[in-house]
């Protein structure tokens, strides 16, 4: 169900059509997408894997806000992407198949394949995660952690912290040069 509306959007030819259902499309890719982590969870706590039910737990719990691409070349939306919490950081890797996600609201950053629309393991960084950025090619993000007063690098291969660079109080955005 939550590859549906991709499917339909692919291979439907009537714009007009697409363009009335849009909001219904997402909102059925949205419960697929909630559907599939709820089974996810449930198989996890069948395993007795604690770590993942707590994944799973928190990112249903967390609702959820979208992304709409737009091809700047057509100026036209492409299909939107469901993201856990309040999406407010985003950053898109050099070769365009990866978007890092962080919410105002949460303490993660997550990989989003923006081919697919799934979204990848969430890396924890600290409390108030707020915005990110990518280096020049993309090995590492940086994410802002606001009530913490940091910038916490990510190893963007191994989804790991790198620990973390003390900043002036509470920083809200980042920008990187090459």
């Amino acid at each position: 169900m939550a590859a549906t509306p991709a499917e339909l959007r692919a291979r439907l030819h009537n714009s007009g059509f697409l363009k009335e259902t849009s909001a219904w499309l997402d909102k059925l890719g949205a419960y697929g997408t909630a559907g599939g982590t709820a089974v996810d969870l449930q198989l996890a706590a069948k395993k007795g894997d604690t770590g993942a039910v707590t994944t799973y737990w928190n990112r249903l719990k967390s609702g959820g806000s979208t992304v709409t691409p737009i091809d700047t070349a057509t100026n036209t939306t492409e299909p939107t992407l469901l993201v856990t919490g309040q999406a407010y950081g985003l950053a898109l890797s050099p070769d365009r198949r990866t978007l890092w996600v962080t919410p105002s609201n949460g303490d993660t950053a997550t990989p989003v394949d923006t081919v697919t629309g799934a979204p990848g393991e969430q890396v924890t960084v600290g409390r108030s995660a707020f915005d990110v950025a990518l280096n020049w090619n993309g090995t590492k993000a940086y994410v802002t952690t606001a009530d913490e007063n940091a910038l916490v690098p990510i190893d963007v291969a191994g989804g790991k912290v790198e620990g973390s660079l003390r900043t002036g109080a509470y920083p809200l955005a980042v920008a990187l040069t090459p």
